[in-house]
């Protein structure tokens, strides 16, 4: 028999039946899609659609109230999960059993600058009684394992007293290859160091994630950076940065098949700054057949953190001075050259009527259009 994470879905709502939980509050999302589909499609469950997740933890309260029988939460991954802390506190104090069924991303995404992946079994200890994290279901093994735990969260409701309990289950919600990568080799440098490498000649990505506004002195080593290198600079509206040389690619790689994008695929990625929050992106250039792609991680306290799986170099120490330490000449621009043709090549007005879609394109048409007028005050 062939074993995958679909399996804790299963062992869950197995479970919920067998200990007779039949109340499910549930917040809608993505991650939490496989679960919600069991639960809907099964005739012996209540299910109560709470888009909010802070008021779907006080009305599983409520329910508990009238019925006296223990109520499940779900949510999808991320901030969901964190929602949730006002309303179980509320349970922890009027002892409330709420088994809070909170879906998270794959273990390896914890601490990686990946989007929407904090720790979820952080929540105060006063919120619950205790969290329960179920394993990626890879083998027999991890099978056993998830069965065991998810009793022990069933069972933890009522154990010396009733309250609320977390259960956290991973998911990854999208196909990877089963092609074994090359193990790569991280090394860490002080900043310092960039000026021993000649880049003249490697496509660079620099990658702006989340950062507050740059100063005249960072934006200026980030200029010079660029102008003698042959550098594309990868933002969006976290970023905080604009200049000759940034792209906003988001749209392009979300349309764009992967083979279609091979002559903007970088020697380097250069990222500075927190999460991009750009799925385009990961999904691009955390490709298997990138392996030959560099990442390069500049930040100050020099930790690892490989979000596209390409990590090969940490710059430790302040940005402001891995810039002024690169030492480069660049006499063409190439690949910025190469970034534009491929933008300009995919048109964002799109014929969806009756959308989101539609809605955004006449507002921003309009928003323009006001941008437009002088104002005279």
């Amino acid at each position: 028999m062939e074993l995958s994470n679909i399996d804790n879905i299963e062992i869950i709502v197995k479970l919920l039946k067998e200990n007779n939980i039949k109340d499910l509050v549930i917040s809608p999302g993505g991650t939490n899609i496989p679960i919600i589909k069991a639960v809907q499609d099964d005739a012996f469950f209540n299910c109560y659609s709470v888009v909010d997740e802070r008021s779907a933890a006080y009305v599983a309260i409520g329910i508990y109230l009238q019925t006296k029988k223990a109520v499940v939460l779900i949510c999808t991954s991320a901030q969901a999960t964190r929602n949730y802390i006002p309303g179980l506190t509320e349970a922890f104090y009027k002892r409330v059993p709420v088994l809070a069924i909170t879906m998270e991303k794959h273990p390896r995404f914890k601490y990686q600058e990946y989007m929407q992946a904090p720790d979820q079994t952080s929540l105060p200890k006063d919120s619950i009684k205790k969290s329960f994290e179920l394993p990626f279901i890879s083998d027999i093994n991890d099978c056993y394992h998830s069965i065991r735990v998810a009793n022990e969260a069933i069972l933890e409701l009522s154990r010396n007293g009733l309250g609320p309990v977390q259960l956290c289950i991973p998911w990854l919600d999208f196909s990877l290859s089963n092609v074994i990568p090359k193990v790569r080799t991280i090394k860490r440098y002080d900043v310092r160091q960039i000026k021993q490498e000649n880049i003249s000649n490697k496509k660079i990505l620099l990658v702006i994630g989340e950062h507050i506004p740059f100063s005249d002195k960072e934006k200026s080593a980030i200029d010079q950076f660029c102008d003698k290198t042959n550098t594309v600079v990868y933002v969006n509206h976290l970023s905080n940065f604009i200049n000759e040389y940034s792209i906003e690619g988001n749209f392009l790689l979300l349309v764009s098949e992967i083979k279609e994008l091979d002559s903007i695929k970088p020697d380097i990625i250069i990222s500075i700054g927190g999460q991009p929050g750009d799925y385009p992106f990961y999904l691009t250039f955390s490709q298997d057949t990138l392996n030959n792609v560099e990442h390069w991680r500049i930040c100050d306290d020099g930790k690892v953190v490989d979000t596209y799986d390409k990590l090969t170099r940490i710059y430790q120490g302040n940005l402001l001075e891995f810039f002024n330490s690169v030492v480069s000449e660049c006499k063409e621009h190439s690949y910025l050259r190469e970034w534009k043709e491929k933008v300009n090549e995919k048109s964002t007005m799109l014929d969806v009527p009756f959308s989101q879609v539609s809605i955004a394109q006449y507002l921003h048409e309009k928003f323009q259009l006001i941008l437009s007028y002088n104002f005279q005050y």
